[in-house]
């Protein structure tokens, strides 16, 4: 019982909030400082995964702007449960791409972002691609930058999946002991 109420605390605590946004922020710092310092040009798939993790960033702000009203903490969790579902999808195509390399398994050339959100123009020190998907261009303990991202993806994903669960068990416990 401990356990879920100190996770079902979490939601509301802006602490919480702020460690994910630094989570999310240092790898979204981490993706600038491999392109423009490392020299590791992006693929297309690595500027979707890019703008999934902004989502757990928006997400992030969202929790510790409005971690007092519940709107605020459901939305910003459901933001970051959808970027995190998203950013695995992503990574697992990617991931693909890699592992299973052809000529007719490739990845689209130039990204495809809609026309009211062109990222690309916006900002395109950070959202062009200039990668090919089936490049493996750094690795660490001997598990590529994708398999990373893959791993962080769903480390953020079972945060907010025991988060939540925590709230809705606390929730229902709540219920449950007003009907006895």
């Amino acid at each position: 019982m401990k356990t879920i109420n100190f996770l079902a605390s979490l939601i509301k605590n802006r602490l919480a909030w702020v460690t994910l946004l630094v989570i999310s922020l240092g790898c979204a710092l981490s993706a600038a400082y491999f392109q423009h310092v490392l020299h590791l040009a992006p693929c297309v798939l690595c500027v979707y995964e890019r703008v999934a993790m902004c989502g757990v960033i928006l997400s992030a702000l969202l929790g510790c702007w409005g971690y007092t009203w519940t709107i605020c903490r459901w939305g910003a969790s459901l933001i970051w449960l959808i970027s995190c579902g998203w950013g695995i999808a992503l990574t697992i195509e990617h991931l693909n791409y890699q592992y299973n390399p052809s000529p007719w398994n490739v990845c689209d050339i130039f990204t495809n972002f809609p026309s009211w959100l062109p990222l690309d123009q916006w900002v395109p020190s950070y959202f062009q691609a200039q990668g090919v998907c089936a490049d493996i261009v750094w690795s660490f303990l001997s598990i590529s930058m994708v398999q990373w991202l893959f791993i962080i993806f769903v480390c953020l994903t079972a945060a907010n999946l025991a988060v939540v669960g925590a709230c809705t068990i606390k929730k229902c416990m709540v219920l449950t002991h007003h009907f006895d």
